[in-house]
């Protein structure tokens, strides 16, 4: 009879190590979906904060591109008046070429 209670006990135990065994590969798929979904949570919140700063960074280098062909509008304004202006001083006189 002892030794019916140690073999009980084994095979107990043994369906509790199966049971644990199978369960632990459950719980590890479980475990690591999670990670995945957290893992990709962060990827999705990472890209929206580089895409943020791309927008900014963009509108910025659009704002700097239009002051550039003010500049250079501003610029050709300015040589265009300061050739009127030494012409004034030069005292030039447009004559037409004889044909």
């Amino acid at each position: 009879m002892d030794n019916i209670y140690v073999i009980l006990g084994i095979i107990g135990l043994l369906f509790l190590y199966i049971y644990r065994y199978a369960y632990g590969f459950v719980a590890y798929e479980d475990m690591k979906a999670k990670k995945e979904k957290e893992r990709r949570q962060v990827k999705l919140a990472n890209q929206k904060v580089r895409d943020i700063k791309l927008a900014k960074l963009q509108k910025r280098s659009e704002e700097m591109r239009q002051e550039l062909i003010e500049l250079e509008n501003k610029k050709l304004i300015r040589g265009d008046q300061t050739k009127v202006d030494h012409m004034k001083q030069d005292n030039y006189t447009f004559e037409s070429p004889r044909i």
